[in-house]
């Protein structure tokens, strides 16, 4: 993630032509580049559950930013809108389709010395979802493998879950699909 260590075929590899005007153009070229490669890896995550068959190309997804808080990035199996927050430390990018709910999330900082990053974010997670349900975190069953699953008390509730941690950063996506809101 230095910008001296990208190798300029890394760009051309990943970005479709219209993302290199962008970068080319960009008052600052690696936050941009940081910031569409989360769009890209974000709705990837969310068009892998349209079809769980879908393996990452990156230059398949292409990404258009439309603020400084938003994207929407285009790929064969749909449109997705994507929530950005960046800062000068991080991007976190949170993918949904097009016309879906807005999704809910959380950041924090890796803790040092404590459970390890899966660990955090899980009790990151707990936490989120615990507080919009009403309920204590150690409430919160998140299944350890695979697709998260969500439960309360042994009940499977039905929230799409992502789970992230990369570097000093740990964050969770949730959406409450047919329900559009975050209770």
């Amino acid at each position: 993630n230095q910008p001296d260590a990208i190798h300029v075929r890394w760009d051309s590899r990943v970005f479709t032509p219209e993302e290199l005007g962008t970068l080319a153009a960009a008052s600052s070229p690696h936050l941009t580049r940081w910031t569409l490669w989360a769009a890209k890896e974000s709705a990837f995550k969310a068009a892998k559950k349209i079809d769980p068959r879908l393996s990452f190309f990156p230059s398949a997804f292409s990404v258009e930013l439309l603020d400084s808080t938003a994207a929407r990035v285009d790929h064969a199996v749909g449109r997705f809108q994507v929530q950005l927050e960046v800062t000068g430390e991080s991007v976190h990018a949170v993918a949904t389709p097009e016309g879906s709910p807005t999704a809910f999330s959380r950041i924090a900082r890796l803790e040092e010395g404590g459970a390890n990053a899966s660990g955090q974010v899980r009790d990151l997670a707990r936490l989120a979802i615990g507080s919009t349900r009403d309920a204590e975190p150690s409430q919160v069953e998140i299944s350890e493998t695979g697709v998260p699953v969500v439960s309360i008390g042994g009940v499977v509730l039905p929230v799409e879950l992502s789970l992230s941690h990369h570097g000093r950063f740990l964050a969770c996506a949730w959406l409450w699909p047919e329900r559009g809101d975050a209770s």
